[in-house]
């Protein structure tokens, strides 16, 4: 009786066709990839600063002390300086962030640059009381792609709540 032996295995006209396919898919899929880079790292930015908004409201009740988010807004034509904030425990009721009283700083990147603020005066400051309360009124925060198509709107209510537009 003979054996038949089985030859198993992809002949070189499949392979290439396989490698077509891939370089044809990949030739598609990453440019969308990279034009949604930016949109999420916008986003990721948007949604620290509200995080750091309710950092800053827990630290206040804690610390039984004013703590304050102030915003040094992006520099135009400056590609390099999207703007920044800190966050600082006014320990002293000065109304406004001295050097000892830093606790975090958050420089933006090209992708999210800080646009402007509405808070009452000062200008450029928010923060909570030490019952929780925003000390500086109602207000928004505009976060802007650097190409200005995209923008979120980060918001503090009356009752020291915070919400992402």
């Amino acid at each position: 009786m003979k054996t038949q032996l089985k030859h198993s295995g992809f002949s070189l006209i499949e392979l290439m066709i396989v490698v077509t396919l891939i370089g044809i898919l990949s030739a598609i899929a990453i440019p969308e990839i990279m034009s949604a880079i930016p949109r999420y790292k916008l986003r990721a930015a948007a949604r620290e600063l509200v995080i750091d908004f309710k950092k800053a409201k827990i630290e206040a009740v804690k610390q039984n002390r004013n703590v304050l988010l102030e915003f040094n807004l992006e520099t135009v034509g400056d590609p390099n300086n999207g703007g920044s904030y800190q966050i600082c425990v006014d320990n002293n009721n000065n109304g406004s962030c001295d050097g000892g009283e830093i606790y975090k700083v958050v420089n933006m990147t090209n992708e999210a640059r800080l646009e402007g603020t509405t808070f009452a005066a000062p200008v450029n400051l928010a923060g909570y009381t030490s019952r929780g309360l925003p000390n500086n009124g109602l207000g928004t925060v505009t976060l802007k792609s650097n190409d200005g198509a995209r923008e979120y709107k980060i918001s503090l209510s009356s009752a020291g709540g915070v919400r992402l537009q």
